[in-house]
This record gives structure tokens, sequence and C-alpha cells, in this order.
């Protein structure tokens, strides 16, 4: 018998309702105070609420840094001391050719005369350029290691991703091409003032000079495939994912269009999108620095899971 005076509840009649935070128990709600104990109203208790699971999962989600993408994008940019002069200047090796001070550019554009591009390859612009393809060795890398920096904070932070991988290696990619465009220049050179013919300088400028154009493409595409993995852990601002986005497309429009490179529309385009590398400039340091600063902030405890 019951000790009170309420009529008994039919416990068969009941609805059966799932706890959805205990898998595997089903509690049997029975209305008023005589539901079992510990299991509270649905709808009237956080732990219960129908809310999708991402929207609470972004909310507890913290954005775990390292110092690895600020110290790759400063690596990066210390290419200017060789297109700026600096290390000519140190080391007294001056380009004389269309390279400028450094003789770090690839000569000009492909509808340049052969003769042009011939007379461009002198003793002096050769070594500068040899000089410039080591330097460019030792610090271009600090782009892969950008975005190395940045897929291991999405992986501490969110997860792994298949796109952060792409990145990475779309950035290799895009180093190697750069590189291997001034040692081929460098070598070029070399052949030029031991005697090479026009034609055989030429076919080799025209290859160091696609290279050093066509890396734009696997360059954007990283970017933009960061930008996208950033954006889906929301952990970053979207602005910046905006931005790099943006940036990373814009070089890859760059990076297809660079071919045609005597005039036209397509050459409009191309250097229309020239503002990607720009962008991709201050996404790179923002991002380096949003990262650095979280490494260093404590992080926090992840709280048990209600039940």
């Amino acid at each position: 018998m019951r000790a009170s005076g309420r009529p008994p509840v039919d416990n068969q009649n009941a609805s059966p309702i799932s706890c959805p935070l205990d898998t595997g128990r089903t509690v049997t709600h029975t209305g008023g105070r005589d539901r079992a104990p510990g299991v509270r109203d649905v709808g009237k208790d956080p732990a219960f609420d129908d809310r999708p699971a991402a929207v609470a999962q972004s909310a507890q989600r913290q954005l775990v840094g390292n110092r690895w993408a600020l110290a790759g994008a400063i690596m990066y940019l210390l290419e200017w001391v060789a297109i700026v002069g600096v290390l000519a200047a140190v080391t007294g090796i001056h380009g004389a050719g269309p390279g400028g001070a450094a003789g770090v550019q690839i000569p000009t554009a492909t509808g340049t005369k052969p003769a042009d591009i011939f007379s461009g390859y002198t003793a002096a612009n050769a070594a500068a350029t040899a000089l410039s393809a080591g330097w460019y060795g030792l610090v271009l890398p600090g782009r892969i290691l950008l975005i190395a920096g940045i897929r291991q904070a999405l992986r501490r932070s969110w997860g792994d991703s298949a796109l952060a991988d792409l990145a990475v290696a779309a950035m290799a990619l895009s180093v190697l091409m750069e590189i291997a465009s001034y040692w081929v220049a460098a070598g070029v050179g070399q052949a030029a003032t031991s005697g090479a013919d026009q034609s055989a300088v030429v076919t080799g400028h025209a290859i160091a000079s696609m290279l050093n154009v066509g890396l734009f493409s696997p360059l954007g595409l990283s970017i933009l495939a960061i930008s996208v993995v950033m954006w889906q852990s929301r952990v970053f601002p979207w602005w910046l994912c905006l931005l790099g986005g943006l940036s990373g497309a814009a070089l890859c429009v760059g990076g297809l269009t660079a071919g045609f490179q005597t005039g036209g529309q397509f050459q409009q385009v191309a250097n229309n999108a020239q503002f990607g590398v720009l962008g991709f400039w201050v996404w790179m340091l923002i991002t380096g620095v949003i990262l650095f600063r979280a490494a260093g902030q404590p992080r926090r405890k992840s709280s048990p899971a209600p039940r």
C-alpha cells in the first residue's frame, strides 16, 4: 500500500522518455512528483537543451596557439634582405642586370627580345642571383613553417583536416618552385658568361620565368585551403578567414593567368590579382600574432558533461 492518499499511478501506460545525455538508459516519466529520482523536466534544464551539438561545442572551444606561425612569417619576410639590396651591400656582390641592386629578379617578361634577355645575364648579375638563390633557400621555407604552425593550432583546438594537410603540401610546392626559379636563373647566368649561345640562354630564362610566376597557383591554393579550415573551426575571427580566402583566391587567379605576359585582357586580370600578395602578408602577420598571444594564455579546464 502507498503511504500517501494519492491514487496509484499506472506506470504501464506511461510514455518512456530517453535521456539524451545518458545513452542506453530509458526513464519513465510519470508526471508531477512521481517521476524517477534525479530526473528533471525536459526543457527546463540547460542540460536537456536541444541546441545543435556543433553550437554547444564551438562555444567551449579555445584556440590553442603556438609561436611557430609568427616565427615562420618573420623568417619568410627576411627575403627582403635580398630584394632591397641589403645582402648585396653586405657581401659586395651587386647585380648589373635587370634585377636591380641585388640582381634578384628573374629578368623580364616573355615578350622581351632574345637579345635583351641574353644581355641581362651578365657575370655580376649571375653571381648576385646565385647568392640570392642561396638566401631564399634559407628563408622561404618560413612559409611552410607558417602554415604548419596554423595546422598544429587547428589540430589542438579543433581536430585534423585533410584540407590543412593539403595547405601545407601546396605551400611546400610553391616554396620549391620559387627557390628553383632563382637557381635556374643563376645557372643560366653562369652559362651565358661561359660562352653559351643565345638560344640556350633564352630557353633557360623562359623556364626560370615560368617557375617564378607559376608559384602563385599553389601559394593561393594553400592560403585558400587553410582559411577554409580556420573558418570551419570557429576559433579564428570570421573577417580573418575571409581575408585569407579572398587573398588565396586572388593568387589562384594570378597563377592561372600569369603565363599570359604578352598583354591583353589576361595580363590585366593577372595584374589586378596581385593584390592577393599584399592581402596574404597582412593575413599572415595577423594570424601569427593571434596564435602567438594565444600561446601565452592558460588553457581552460573542460567542464564535465552534465548528467
